[in-house]
């Protein structure tokens, strides 16, 4: 069910349709009515088999949902899409900056 109302009927040039732009209120709506963590977790890894910038989607949660959603959100983002190694820079290079 999932796979049809993420992917639908893929057109090779028609670019981003009503359906895929809607994965952010998805998303919202999961986090906000499903008080464990775990379901979170298996909605999130279900739609990443489907869509790939899923990662987009979880900050447009972050940017533009409720104050319900915002903690689990974060969690979710920095759980799978943790930063580690930005601009190849080490730790003690951000201290003597600062």
């Amino acid at each position: 069910m999932l796979n049809i109302c993420i992917l639908g009927v893929l057109v090779p040039k028609s670019g981003p349709f009503y359906a895929a732009l809607n994965v952010p209120a998805l998303i919202m709506t999961v986090l906000q009515f499903c008080p464990n963590p775990k379901q979170h977790a298996q909605f999130l890894e279900a739609l990443m088999r489907v869509k790939r910038d899923v990662c987009s989607d979880l900050l447009a949660v972050l940017a533009f949902g409720p104050q319900v959603v915002l903690n689990p959100a974060s969690q979710i983002l920095l759980h799978y899409y943790p930063v580690t190694d930005i601009g190849k820079s080490l730790y003690i290079d951000f201290l003597r900056l600062v």
